[in-house]
C-alpha cells in the first residue's frame, strides 16, 4: 500500500486527475524523491517486520 501511495497519481476533488506535467520541474524532482524516499521506507519497514518475525520464532 506504500508503495501504491508512493506512485499514485494525484487526483483534485474538482478537477479530477492532475498529470505530474502540470508541475513545475522544481516540484516534480521533489515529488519523485519523496516517492522513493517512502518506497525505500517501506522496503524496510517490510524487512523489519520479517527479521522481527523471525527473532521472535
Amino acid at each position: 500500500m506504500l508503495l501504491y501511495a508512493a506512485f499514485a497519481g494525484f487526483n483534485c476533488g474538482k478537477c479530477g486527475k492532475i498529470e505530474r506535467s502540470s508541475f513545475a520541474p522544481e516540484v516534480r524532482s521533489k515529488m519523485m524523491m519523496n516517492s522513493a524516499l517512502m518506497a525505500v521506507g517501506a522496503l524496510v519497514l517490510l524487512i523489519a517486520v520479517i527479521a522481527l518475525l523471525a527473532v521472535l520464532n
